[in-house]
């Protein structure tokens, strides 16, 4: 026990390891808030002149209304006050505006929708494309059903039964999967038992990832030691030298998980640290069989680390793309880290 208590003494004496586990906390919370910032909506201020006929400002009602509600992350604000909408553009509030002239339904059906729409930018936004391309999904979702029908009855080789069957076709094929349908996956959420839609191939996130990175480093980390004790004739432990850091190195984790509100049931991540930390202790040993040089074991860190970065699933799930991918990842422990967080917490 006395000799535990200095080993883990001399760990403590280590300035880089110290700074390590100080630093595995502090980077995965500013990672953790670069997320949540990144998650917050573009606001669009949306304003319409008011038209002359019932159609067009039900058209313009239906579009406003298509793009409140359908849309997280851009929020779409619908504005009666032109001014109020240019100054808070101008003051950063919102990130673009878009002002549409009156009777826009008449003037885009019989092609005269030049200038028509306005779009007003904040000094610092670079997304007034993306909202552009969102806007005009919804606008023309809106009015294809229109330009379909009066394509119909002015080419006269349409009888007036399928010219009124139009319209409802129209949007049956609109909101089912005639056409095409898309699959997706989200690659930066652990799957739920809240949420059962989630593909079963998605993948831990990447502060996950990052711990999980960092213990395999600190378990490399103390088979050099090891390998140094021993050339120096210590009776030291390679168990013992591998655990040590590993140990410093999970309390920073946990402490990690729980100020970046990624930790689940306590219970449930002490049992994934348990599980992880023993497999990573039995790969180190493994690999202090082969390797009998510390330098050759130091050189080896760098490369581990950067095939577990790229073949593990911590920032995209290449195996989904090529098999090739799946079987290299099997090779480095992360994978099965963030495999028992998929399993385990869901």
């Amino acid at each position: 026990m006395t000799r535990f208590l200095l080993l883990c003494k001399r760990q403590l004496m280590q300035p880089s390891f110290v700074l390590l586990c100080l630093l595995l906390p502090t980077a995965c919370l500013f990672i953790h808030n670069l997320e949540q910032n990144s998650r917050s909506s573009l606001s669009i201020g949306l304003y319409a002149e008011p038209s002359d006929s019932v159609y067009d400002s039900d058209f313009i009602s239906d579009v406003f209304t298509k793009l409140t509600s359908n849309n997280h992350s851009i929020t779409f604000q619908v504005f009666t006050d032109k001014n109020t909408m240019l100054e808070q553009t101008a003051r950063n509030e919102l990130d673009c505006a878009y002002s549409f002239d009156k009777n826009l339904h008449t003037k885009i059906i019989y092609q005269k929708d030049k200038n028509s729409i306005t779009c007003y930018t904040s000094p610092s936004t670079i997304m007034d494309a993306l909202s552009r391309e969102v806007l005009f999904a919804a606008l023309f979702q809106q009015l294809g059903k229109d330009i379909m029908v009066e394509y119909m009855k002015e080419s006269g080789i349409f009888k007036e039964s399928q010219i009124e069957l139009a319209p409802k076709l129209y949007y049956q094929y609109q909101n089912g999967n005639k056409v095409f349908s898309l699959e997706y996956q989200y690659l930066n959420t652990l799957t739920t038992s809240s949420a059962p839609e989630q593909s079963p191939t998605a993948t831990a996130m990447p502060i996950r990832g990052f711990i999980a990175v960092l213990l395999l480093v600190s378990g490399l980390a103390g088979g050099v030691t090891w390998l140094n004790d021993k050339e120096c004739k210590l009776p030291v432990s390679a168990i013992c030298s591998i655990s040590i850091p590993l140990l410093f190195m999970s309390i920073s984790a946990i402490l990690t998980l729980f100020l970046t509100e990624e930790a689940h049931s306590f219970r449930k991540e002490i049992g994934i640290f348990f599980i992880y930390l023993l497999l990573l202790i039995i790969f180190v040993r493994l690999l202090l069989l082969f390797i009998k040089n510390p330098t050759i074991l130091t050189v080896s860190i760098p490369v581990l680390t950067l095939g577990s970065l790229i073949y593990c699933p911590i920032f995209v799930n290449l195996g989904t793309l090529m098999p090739f991918f799946r079987i290299m990842e099997k090779l480095f422990p992360p994978y099965y880290y963030l495999l028992l967080c998929r399993y385990i917490i869901t």
